[in-house]
């Protein structure tokens, strides 16, 4: 079975271009407005300040100033390489991610 397409005039093409045009240029607004938005929710729902009240604050401050570790042997670094021996390290960790 045969079909018979339709042969496109310039004008036709033009209008598409066009349709096709304002569609993207649209779309790329409205994904650029939601971001905004997102972001801006995203401000104002996480200040970033810490809420805790001043004994809670003073006892995770000395918890981790006290805290240290040593070990001997071999051992995984924190930057990801193996070391030999003894070493002896204090961890200072606040906050989350």
């Amino acid at each position: 079975m045969q079909t018979h397409q339709r042969r496109t005039t310039p004008a036709d093409r033009d209008r598409a271009l066009a349709r096709r045009r304002r569609l993207t240029l649209s779309a790329a607004a409205g994904g650029l407005a939601a971001v905004a938005a997102l972001g801006m929710l995203a401000e104002v729902s996480n200040s970033g300040a810490a809420t805790t009240s001043p004994a809670s604050a003073r006892s995770a401050a000395s918890t981790a100033g006290t805290t240290g570790s040593s070990s001997s042997g071999s051992s995984l670094s924190g930057g990801g390489s193996l070391s030999n021996g003894s070493a002896a390290s204090a961890v200072a960790v606040s906050g989350g991610s």
